[in-house]
């Protein structure tokens, strides 16, 4: 079989021999190994998503676990949870999603913000305490920890009321949303 390979009958043709035969072999390893690195981006552009995945589920999970640490103080007898779930319910019900941004002092990225946090409303904001929006607004970063929100839910009870004229005139008086 080999004496295909050494048509002269060499005896010293092995290494032509070998180099026939070794070429294609080294060849399909190089071949098998950059196969197999290609494969492995694949997997490591999934583990990527799954890890960006996993990081939002954490953001999440953080942002739910600070909204019911907030909203679990005791008012009145009746715990804030229970009324911030009932204003929930019923701003569910209505799919209502206000223009945040009327109220003096949030712009679109605090809009942004406070709708991650499922504050869709001028009711839901009305509805939470100023303490809550700062501790939002500090978990976000220190570009918002500047912002004072005190004035924030009392504005937005006026929009949500429709009391726009009233609005105005205060707004016009504040000072970026500060009094």
């Amino acid at each position: 079989m080999l004496d295909i390979l050494n048509p002269c009958n060499d005896p010293n043709a092995w290494w032509q021999q070998l180099l026939i035969l070794g070429v294609p072999f080294l060849l399909g390893l190089l071949w098998a190994k950059g196969a197999t690195t290609v494969h492995d981006s694949g997997n490591s552009d999934r583990l990527a998503a799954i890890d960006a995945d996993l990081a939002d589920c954490k953001r999440l999970t953080l942002s739910a676990e600070t909204s019911l640490k907030a909203n679990t103080n005791i008012r009145g007898g009746a715990t804030e949870a229970h009324s911030m779930v009932a204003s929930a319910g019923a701003a569910s019900a209505k799919s209502k999603k206000d223009d945040l941004k009327v109220v003096e002092g949030i712009g679109p990225k605090i809009e942004t913000l406070f709708n991650d946090a499922g504050i869709h409303s001028f009711e839901q904001l009305a509805n939470t305490p100023a303490e809550r929006l700062k501790e939002i607004l500090v978990a976000a970063g220190s570009r918002y920890q500047m912002h004072d929100p005190t004035t924030w839910p009392a504005q937005s009870k006026l929009a949500g009321d429709g009391k726009w004229e009233e609005l105005k005139k205060w707004q016009d008086e504040l000072n970026k949303g500060n009094a």
